[in-house]
């Protein structure tokens, strides 16, 4: 967890040196600079949210383990408001005390949120070399272990629960953590964010991806991913490509049944264009 605490206090000092700066700069200004700085910071946070926040190609810009705190930049908004804050409500200090604590409480929490909650208890079940997930949340751990034995990292499903933050499910930041605390020179994790069927034929036993897949919802109820397999409509799940074998069909480890073979119609219906590549 040193690496999620040192993120963590990165991002604690930038956030309070941009709400001092904020502070600072604000106490001259008259009422009206405040408020139109309050109106840009609002615009900038919406576009954020937008373009930039969950997006894949923040693993680019931060290619770090702890990227799910450095890549959050919501409390550094938060401290921004906060400066203003302190010079819009300057003679009203019950309502600016108020406001300062509420700020600090939603940004720091924003901050720490993927540390809450508990990891799921995993058992360590194999079908040869296809990690069998052993809980409903834990399908992007056992992916994760199932991608990393392709790779030559010894792994189980429990361990990469706890190193990818698993807790009711699996962000991909946190899938992103657990890789990079298990892979090493020359092994590097490229995240997939467009739906290219030309990156997955790199792919292969020796250098899996691991993808996001979802059941659409707007699928006929007798579609064998849905009738056979028990697929919930519009329920995100994990799976490892081990690429292509032949013209139309895909191998692919899905840790609820283990390997099983799709055709490239039905991977490119339930890829999500998400995913990360283990590669060189």
């Amino acid at each position: 967890m040193e690496d999620l605490w040192f993120g963590i206090a990165i991002n604690v000092s930038v956030s309070a040196a941009c709400g001092y700066a904020a502070r600072q700069w604000s106490r001259q200004w008259p009422l009206h600079w405040v408020d139109f700085a309050g109106v840009v910071l609002a615009v900038a946070l919406v576009s954020y949210i937008a373009f930039v926040w969950d997006h894949p190609w923040l693993a680019s810009w931060l290619p770090f383990s702890n990227l799910i705190v450095l890549g959050n930049w919501l409390p550094i908004f938060a401290a921004v408001l906060i400066g203003l804050t302190c010079r819009r409500l300057r003679g009203r200090p019950r309502s600016r005390t108020i406001a300062v604590v509420l700020l600090t409480v939603v940004g720091l929490g924003a901050l720490v949120r993927p540390l809450f909650g508990v990891v799921p208890t995993c058992e360590n079940r194999w079908d040869g070399e296809c990690c069998l997930q052993s809980t409903s949340h834990t399908c992007s751990a056992a992916s994760a272990a199932t991608a990393l034995r392709r790779v030559g990292v010894a792994t189980s499903e429990a361990e990469m629960a706890r190193l990818c933050l698993t807790r009711d499910g699996t962000h991909w930041m946190g899938l992103y953590r657990g890789l990079s605390k298990k892979l090493s020179s020359p092994w590097r994790i490229e995240v997939l964010g467009t739906k290219t069927l030309e990156t997955l034929r790199s792919v292969s036993q020796d250098a899996p991806a691991i993808l996001t897949v979802e059941l659409p919802r707007d699928v006929p109820a007798g579609w064998k991913y849905r009738q056979e397999s028990g697929w919930l409509p519009g329920v995100s799940h994990s799976v490892v490509c081990l690429g292509p074998d032949g013209d139309d069909q895909w191998r692919i480890v899905d840790p609820a049944n283990g390997l099983e073979h799709w055709s490239t119609k039905d991977l490119l219906v339930l890829w999500q264009g998400h995913g990360m590549w283990l590669t060189r």
